[in-house]
């Protein structure tokens, strides 16, 4: 690639001396494409295969489910690998090898046959898809910007809600087509070996679609081409030598309280998605406005992604967090009343408003705090243990269900939870910022 010298000395790539914008929105349009990539590596995205490849392998749905919790375990680890990498050697480098790690992995996935080596595929699928590649994708975001961050990762958000619809609906097209389904309870499929067919097609998308253009655009850090974070906020860069460490960070109360926060909205979230279609029928909701409640929540999320980017500040993301957990908390008490349409709507705008600013505060709130140095390690760190957090969610809504004969206890309880860690966002005191300006 062209290289060329830039007026502080340093090295600036071709794109970057080209680009008619701030070369570190170009990083946000490719860390959309990344977080799209790991559909493979998240539940709604192996969804898509599930009955067909049940059928094909012979795997009964309990054994199916225990394979699963425990790709996703051990797949969160993964993460605390990617977020050393991206610190080292940066994420560009990074990035193209998870996502070459990916597609072999998803090709693996597509050639198992025994359930030793399928719960080894899904386990590498889980690990370089739900977790290493997220935190790669975040991170592309967080080492470029610092004043505007917050407004970065509410159009992020937006790129990954349209990413995600586009894909699922492709992949759901092309299972349909190669398995040809045949409609009935359970349904059964023509071709149910051709979900390989399906999954390839997956692999070859991220290998030669995504890789090339992480290779060709992404750049690690604005220092590192010549440029100045956020222009023309600043007009000298920050020395970045004081961002918090990962230990400096754990030190603090909000690490913890924000960390506690966002895993306890996985919880709440993997639980009432997964479930959602038998929650509202538990209501006296039919299917149709199921499927409503999530297109709802989908369109009202970014709605909210973009609201939360353009009013979020450093000191407003503690508040911020407050008032949306409040949200759900108070929207999750309340649902088990719900016997009307349009109060069923209301619920559903309230979560996706709440969804769509947490997911923002989730990805901005790291390197709004404690500096970009470092931003892999903490954000692997708080990947790890929200990912942990996705696979109890489900476990506690099914337990409310089968043994208190309701889901309403599980929405009582978590609303609760919720409520306690929207005071506990609002009182945490945000961290001093470290960094210091060159004079």
């Amino acid at each position: 690639m062209t290289e060329m010298i830039s007026a502080t000395g340093q090295t600036r790539s071709f794109w970057v001396s080209r680009s008619p914008i701030y070369y570190g929105w170009v990083n946000v349009l490719i860390a959309g494409i990344a977080m799209t990539a790991t559909l493979p590596g998240r539940t709604h995205g192996l969804s898509l295969v599930t009955e067909p490849l049940l059928t094909d392998l012979d795997f009964d749905r309990v054994t199916f489910a225990h394979i699963n919790l425990a790709a996703t375990l051990i797949g969160a680890s993964f993460a605390f690998v990617a977020g050393w990498l991206v610190d080292r050697i940066g994420v560009r480098m990074t990035c193209v090898f998870v996502g070459v790690a990916l597609a072999a992995s998803v090709f693996t996935l597509s050639w198992t046959t025994t359930i030793v080596a399928f719960l080894v595929a899904l386990t590498l699928i889980r690990g370089f898809g739900q977790s290493a590649l997220s935190v790669v994708s975040m991170a592309m975001v967080g080492k470029w910007f610092d004043r505007r961050l917050s407004m970065a990762m509410a159009v992020f958000s937006v790129l990954i809600t349209i990413g995600f619809i586009a894909t699922t609906i492709g992949l759901g097209e092309l299972v349909r087509t190669t398995a040809g389904p045949i409609v009935g309870e359970p349904p059964r499929y023509e071709h149910p070996a051709e979900w390989r067919t399906a999954w390839n097609a997956v692999g070859w998308w991220i290998l030669i679609g995504f890789v090339p253009l992480a290779w060709l655009f992404v750049r690690n850090t604005p220092e590192s081409c010549g440029l100045l974070p956020d222009p023309p906020l600043r007009e000298k860069p920050q020395d970045c030598a004081n961002d918090y460490s990962l230990g400096q960070a754990m030190l603090t109360p909000a690490f913890w309280v924000f960390v506690t926060t966002s895993a306890f909205f996985n919880v709440i979230w993997s639980g009432i998605v997964l479930f959602n279609e038998s929650i509202a029928q538990e209501q006296g909701f039919d299917q149709g406005l199921a499927v409503q409640v999530l297109a709802i929540l989908t369109f009202g999320g970014m709605f909210a992604n973009f609201v939360c980017g353009a009013i979020a500040k450093r000191s407003r993301l503690g508040y911020l967090f407050g008032f949306s957990m409040g949200l759900l908390g108070m929207a999750l008490a309340l649902f088990p009343w719900i016997k009307s349409m349009a109060l069923l709507q209301t619920y559903a705008v309230a979560l996706g408003i709440a969804g769509g600013f947490v997911t923002v505060i989730f990805f901005a709130i790291w390197g709004d705090l404690f500096g970009r140095t470092h931003l892999g390690r903490i954000q692997g760190i708080a990947q790890v243990i929200a990912t942990l957090a996705s696979a109890v969610g489900p476990l506690i809504v099914a337990a409310s269900k089968e043994h208190l004969g309701s889901y309403h206890p599980a929405f009582w309880g978590m609303g609760a939870v919720a409520v306690v860690l929207a005071i506990a966002c609002i009182a945490v005191p945000i961290p001093p910022e470290r960094n210091v300006t060159v004079q």
